[in-house]
């Protein structure tokens, strides 16, 4: 009786393996045939995994469709309009035609969009050429002392949320950390010592350079159809 159980209780080495559940099969079939690469470049996977390809609608008909009654609902419903609808400003003369002129960003009410040139926009905090779609430094030229508190306001000004001109604002940044990291301790109104201030006044100029350091607001990759592998 003990030969014959003994067998039963014996382990290998795949007990603790962990068995492929029926989903995981399911892909490990449908992957081979179901994936595929096209001539340009595009690879296709069946979404979702199932035997039958379910009927999608025109999805550029029903986003019209949807945008117009969205529209005829905002007409209708003054207060929501207001809140939806704010100041629009955009890059591309067609989109901004199609709202009415009440819609548009201030600078833009009373602008010819067939002849003038498109101004610069406040887009979160970012100053946007809509004419060229790039993103511009405004730099403030004002002469700042040299103490804690006009260093810190020039370095300050810029707003870079993205990291643009980290190049240039780290230098500024650096001369502070070394002024503040020395053993005096300087207040606000404390004037910083002449052996820092060489250092300060050659990284300055170069803020006022971001005027003429425009960031294109698109990053487009290369195509698949332009790429070689």
């Amino acid at each position: 009786m003990s030969v014959r159980l003994n067998p039963i209780f014996d382990k290998t080495k795949l007990d603790e393996k962990e068995g492929m559940s029926v989903e995981d099969q399911t892909v490990l079939k449908i992957v081979p045939s179901g994936f595929l690469k096209q001539d340009a470049g595009h690879r296709i996977a069946p979404l979702p995994f199932k035997p039958y390809k379910p009927f999608l609608e025109n999805s550029k008909q029903i986003a019209h469709h949807r945008t117009k009654s969205f529209d005829m609902n905002l007409g209708w419903n003054s207060e929501r309009r207001t809140h939806v609808v704010d100041k629009v400003a955009k890059n591309s003369r067609l989109v901004l035609e199609a709202f009415q002129s009440d819609d548009l960003a201030i600078k833009l009410k009373d602008l010819d969009l067939g002849l003038a040139d498109l101004p610069i926009q406040m887009s979160l905090g970012l100053s946007w050429d809509t004419e060229l779609d790039e993103f511009t430094f405004r730099v403030f030229s004002d002469n700042k002392p040299f103490i804690r508190r006009g260093v810190l306001s020039t370095v300050n000004t810029l707003y870079d949320p993205i990291g643009f001109a980290t190049p240039v604002i780290i230098k500024g940044k650096l001369v502070m950390r070394q002024m503040l990291s020395s053993s005096s301790t300087y207040h606000w109104d404390d004037p910083f010592p002449e052996s820092l201030n060489q250092q300060w006044e050659l990284s300055v100029p170069s803020l006022s350079q971001l005027e003429h350091l425009p960031t294109p607001r698109k990053y487009n990759g290369p195509s698949f159809t332009s790429s070689v592998k």
